[in-house]
């Protein structure tokens, strides 16, 4: 089994369904979502793996220069307003703390080594640097339909073929590397029709969701910060020698 082979299709496969109807009616409500995050996020450097469809996310930052980085073959015709690189998250090819805020949008979910994505974000992330993923939420209907894909015929095609993890094992992943979680949210309360007419009169989820089932959102986005523990020198021991007070004689002991 071909690894690199796999995620070079899957990834090719999420670019092809970002250019859905479905895929772009999520695609836009997280733009919305991220345009409120990421404009509160400063540095001078942001950098975000993923695929090109979903390019137009690292254009909220607030960041000086921006880097977008895919794990597929870039087509010669793309207009995109950005400098792109061809690179995997699993080996950034970037600098250890070089990066100001890293975005990886649906990385983990199709990543074979999602452990080491996280590991690389901790290596390139400058100190206090934020770190922002939006993922597909298994407690969602989108994670229902993915339960489904295999009896439905399309357990292999992306949305579908990804591994959604929950919120709260993310949370103890990026923990563990020294990440303090910093906030969450949740968006996008439609389920997965591919019809626009059904979307469209479920339109009102959108409106209710955020307040009655938040915890339901087809995707939640996590940022967080990286912590780094400051090492204390230690001094190496030493006996001390006795001080008296000033003005005070050292007593002398008395013989007979």
């Amino acid at each position: 089994m071909n690894l690199t082979r796999d995620h070079d299709e899957s990834s090719a496969g999420l670019h092809a369904w970002t250019q859905t109807k479905l895929g772009q009616s999520l695609i836009t409500e997280e733009s919305r979502k991220l345009n409120h995050l990421l404009t509160k996020l400063y540095g001078p450097t942001a950098v975000q793996f993923g695929v090109l469809g979903m390019c137009e996310y690292i254009q909220s930052s607030s960041a000086v220069h921006h880097l977008l980085a895919v794990s597929h073959a870039i087509p010669d015709d793309g207009d995109v307003p950005l400098t792109v690189i061809s690179a995997a998250a699993e080996a950034m090819p970037l600098e250890t703390k070089s990066v100001s805020v890293l975005l990886l949008p649906h990385v983990l979910e199709f990543s074979n080594d999602p452990h080491r994505v996280l590991r690389e974000a901790s290596r390139v992330l400058v100190p206090e640097g934020h770190l922002v993923m939006v993922c597909f939420n298994p407690l969602s209907s989108w994670g229902v339909r993915r339960g489904l894909s295999r009896l439905i015929g399309d357990g292999q095609s992306p949305p579908w073929c990804g591994r959604y993890f929950s919120l709260r094992r993310v949370k103890d992943w990026i923990s563990v590397l020294g990440f303090e979680f910093v906030s969450g949210s949740a968006a996008y309360y439609l389920p997965p029709f591919k019809s626009e007419r059904i979307r469209e009169r479920l339109k009102f989820l959108q409106k209710m969701g955020p307040r009655w089932w938040p915890m339901f959102s087809a995707v939640f986005i996590l940022v967080a910060r990286k912590r780094e523990i400051a090492m204390t020198p230690i001094v190496p021991w030493r006996r001390k020698e006795r001080r008296l007070t000033p003005g005070l004689v050292e007593p002398v002991a008395k013989n007979g």
